[in-house]
């Protein structure tokens, strides 16, 4: 998690670089691309390689997870690199 942590900080000023003081919606995009790759090699993954009880009930929770994780760390990056 700290890899992941530190390239998601390094990309954000290089996929955002015009973004000026804006925090909101270049954070909230951010979050969103990362909620999906996050998402595409976790969750997906996770539950292909697993026996579970309830495969759509574990997609799920763990996308509602996900998508609540990076809705806070997206905006957060977003004002760590404010101008």
């Amino acid at each position: 998690m700290m890899i992941q942590g530190i390239i998601f900080s390094w990309a954000y000023p290089r996929l955002f670089p015009g973004r000026g003081g804006d925090i909101l919606k270049p954070g909230l995009m951010y979050g969103l691309a990362l909620a999906i790759l996050s998402w595409s090699f976790t969750t997906l993954a996770v539950a292909a390689k697993n026996v579970m009880t309830s495969i759509p009930t574990y997609i799920e929770l763990e996308t509602g997870l996900t998508l609540l994780q990076f809705l806070i760390v997206g905006p957060m990056i977003a004002l760590a690199y404010r101008n």
